[in-house]
């Protein structure tokens, strides 16, 4: 069974935070869940000192996760937001060389 849209931020967040804590410096960083009811989105949000980035991950709206035909339905969530974050991660270091 496919884990909720809630499930999966929380299972993120845990990965992020490690077990009993152990990247205890990542707590000002987490991915957030908001919902409307009929719409629903996954944001990253980093803090540092005086700085805050918000990045939205995903979005009910234009969900583009792959279709995958040999299991009739599209790529798990959580891999998709996982594959998200690294190209977000690549395109904030490709940025890094202009400045």
């Amino acid at each position: 069974m496919e884990k909720t849209t809630q499930e999966v931020v929380e299972f993120l967040n845990e990965k992020l935070h490690g077990v009993d804590a152990e990247h205890e410096d990542n707590f000002m960083n987490f991915f957030t869940y908001e919902t409307n009811g009929m719409y629903e989105a996954i944001t990253l949000r980093v803090y540092d000192e005086d700085v805050e980035i918000k990045i939205s991950i995903w979005n009910s709206e234009s969900d583009d996760r792959e279709f995958i035909e040999e299991i009739n339905d599209y790529e798990p969530l959580e891999d998709y937001i996982v594959k998200q974050y690294d190209e977000c991660i690549e395109k904030l270091q490709d940025l890094r060389k202009f400045l």
